[in-house]
């Protein structure tokens, strides 16, 4: 039996996690039970991990180019791309 003590980040509060299957690079996905948000505690590809987004935006604003961001966090140059055209959407 597994027991986690996290919290949801989306609805800051629930804390019951229960197992709910595996993805399809055969890790163990997680569900909060109240809000039915979905994660993951390891990842396959490096660019999907919790917080690589905010990283990828602190080091373009400040003036890093997008070869350089992905050679710095050992992601690909597409990966920087695809975060960083979500933020212009988004606006």
């Amino acid at each position: 039996m597994v027991i986690l003590s996290l919290q949801c980040p989306k609805c800051d509060g629930s804390e019951n996690v229960r197992k709910n299957g595996h993805s399809t690079s055969g890790h163990q996905r997680y569900q909060f039970t109240d809000c039915r948000h979905t994660f993951q505690t390891d990842y396959f590809m490096k660019g999907s991990e919790p917080g690589m987004h905010e990283k990828i935006v602190a080091m373009s604003m400040n003036g890093s180019g997008c070869r350089e961001t992905s050679r710095v966090l050992g992601i690909s140059l597409n990966m920087v791309l695809r975060h960083l055209k979500k933020i212009k959407s988004s606006q």
